[in-house]
């Protein structure tokens, strides 16, 4: 895979597209779990903050808080 004059060249250049590659991957899951955002109870509206380009699409998932058993209605 490394042989030839070069291979300290080619391993050098695939470390670095290993390390760019993990870089984001680490970013994309840092987009996709703690997503910056402030919510306006007045006018019913979500401010989402990104580093990035703004995403085509996301996803909103609602997890309730519960402080008792008798407010959970579903079996699932």
């Amino acid at each position: 895979m490394f042989s030839g004059g070069s291979s300290m060249y080619n391993l050098n250049q695939y470390v670095m597209n290993y390390l760019s590659y993990n870089t984001l991957l680490q970013m994309k899951n840092t987009l996709s779990t703690d997503l910056a955002f402030k919510y306006n109870k007045i006018e019913e509206k979500l401010y989402i903050n990104s580093a990035f380009d703004s995403p085509k699409s996301i996803t909103i998932e609602y997890i309730p808080i519960f402080e008792n058993v008798e407010q959970i209605t579903s079996d699932y």
